[in-house]
């Protein structure tokens, strides 16, 4: 790689790694002062569920449309579109009430949607030969907002006179500082505003296609694992017998270790011909996780979250690297990307609200994370399959 190559795949992994902070963090950053939220609005378990719900439920309902948009204008003008929108969804969630904490909810979870699609095809489009450091990026972009959220938001909620409102709107930095690098990245980049046409054979046949399902199901299970997990942690640790603080510091330790496992997972998929023996590795991290919390006492919490954070990591990061090595060229990779998601992530939208109902009709924690183990050895089998070395696309 030539040294004006190596600057721009350094530029562009700083405007990923920032851009991907703004992916997770408006949505994790509402868990740890969940409870102050349905105190300030008067909301049920139920409906507090929906703030980390509605997300994923865009993130599955407009995952399709995100490969129209990026051809239609442009794949990095769309990412800078949708950045902006995150950012007004923000804002709006903050500032107007009930209905803008829901409605904003449901504009920046549409922002999201269509990045989660779009940069996966992006980094194959332009760093081809950098996709594992750059996928590694983008994974650990989205551990590390996350891990900023559960450690800062109570602190800044207590330093902001317990204001709600101004917890929520303080984390809109991200989103405005990816808007404004990616932007000056757009110049940068070749046919940086031409999505092209999209081959005949990406266009069809995804949805007979074994495979796709296979990284769908894995892409879509590890995800409701995830919010489900993430949505509930804070405050089933706090029920446990934890205070505020050390509950979200039980989130923390939760997602540093998503970060650890974040960062090398991609490196070593891209390395490897097969990728199923990790997918399994990253099951049994979960189960060791979920069963620790389940079954040992309240004082051993910490182990278990971080074990729970590595299996996370793993299969989130395997998932979004799976979405490049299982297709051939950037256009499929959209057009894979646009199909998980908005496969799984509609199933991952259950999550939160089964573990929310489970909760009210079992009167604890218990259920809830039964069904959470269940669902493990599913992800973990769909993992497996998608570890072939098979691609997706149009031959060379």
């Amino acid at each position: 790689m030539t040294s004006r190559a190596q600057a721009g795949a350094l530029f562009g992994g700083v405007t990923v790694l920032v851009a991907g902070l703004a992916m997770r963090a408006p949505i994790i950053s509402v868990a740890p002062i969940l409870t102050k939220i349905q105190e300030a609005y008067g909301l049920g378990s139920v409906a507090a569920s929906l703030l980390t719900s509605l997300p994923v439920l865009c993130f599955g309902g407009l995952a399709f449309v995100a490969p129209w948009l990026g051809r239609r204008f442009g794949m990095e003008r769309a990412i800078v579109f949708m950045l902006g929108l995150i950012t007004a969804g923000m804002l709006v969630r903050a500032v107007w009430g009930p209905f803008g904490l829901f409605l904003g909810t449901v504009l920046l979870g549409s922002g999201i949607a269509v990045n989660n699609v779009l940069m996966p095809a992006a980094i194959k489009r332009h760093w081809t030969h950098a996709v594992g450091p750059l996928m590694s990026t983008w994974s650990v972009s989205m551990a590390v907002g996350p891990t900023l959220a559960a450690l800062l938001t109570v602190p800044l909620y207590q330093a902001l006179h317990s204001d709600v409102h101004l917890a929520l709107v303080v984390w809109v930095v991200l989103p405005v500082a990816g808007l404004v690098l990616f932007q000056a990245l757009r110049s940068r980049l070749p046919a940086a505003n031409g999505g092209g046409p999209t081959p005949a054979a990406a266009r069809g046949g995804l949805w007979r296609e074994p495979l796709a399902w296979q990284v769908s199901g894995f892409l879509g299970l590890q995800s409701l694992l995830f919010y489900s997990f993430t949505g509930w942690l804070p405050t089933i640790l706090a029920e446990g017998g934890l205070s505020d603080i050390e509950a979200g510091l039980g989130f923390s330790v939760f997602t540093i270790f998503n970060i650890v496992s974040s960062l090398v997972y991609p490196m070593i998929a891209v390395r490897s011909r097969r990728q199923g023996g990790l997918a399994a590795a990253s099951g049994s991290m979960w189960l060791l996780g979920i069963g620790g919390l389940l079954l040992a006492p309240v004082s051993t919490a910490y182990v278990w979250a971080g074990l729970a954070g590595l299996g996370s990591g793993a299969s989130f990061s395997l998932a979004l690297t799976l979405l490049v090595l299982r297709t051939r060229d950037a256009a499929t990779a959209a057009r894979l990307s646009g199909m998980a998601q908005a496969v799984g992530y509609t199933l991952a939208a259950t999550g939160p609200l089964m573990m929310g109902w489970a909760f009210e009709a079992s009167g604890g924690w218990t259920v809830p994370l039964v069904v959470l183990l269940a669902v493990v050895p599913f992800m973990t089998a769909a993992g497996i399959a998608s570890g072939r070395p098979v691609e997706i696309g149009p031959a060379s």
